[in-house]
C-alpha cells in the first residue's frame, strides 16, 4: 500500500480533528487549482506529453495511481 497517508485523529478534540481535516482539504484544493492554472498555459506539445504521462499510469495495487481492480 505504498503511497498512502494515514492520518490519526486519536487524542484530538472534535474541533481540532475538524480543523486538521479542513486544512488537509484546503491544501489539496490549492494544489489542484495551481496545477489547473499551469495546465491552461501549456503548449499543445506539452499538454500531449502530459496526457501520455498520465495515461501511462495503470492500477497496479499502489493506491497512489489507482488501486488494482478500481
Amino acid at each position: 500500500m505504498a503511497g498512502q497517508i494515514i492520518v490519526n485523529f486519536d487524542g484530538l478534540t472534535a474541533e481540532a480533528a475538524d480543523k486538521l481535516a479542513q486544512g488537509m482539504v484546503d491544501a489539496v484544493k490549492a494544489k489542484i487549482e495551481a496545477v489547473g492554472a499551469l495546465a491552461g498555459k501549456m503548449s499543445t506539445e506539452d499538454s500531449l506529453k502530459f496526457e501520455r504521462l498520465i495515461g501511462g499510469m495503470r492500477a497496479d495495487g499502489n493506491c497512489g495511481n489507482g488501486c488494482a481492480g478500481a
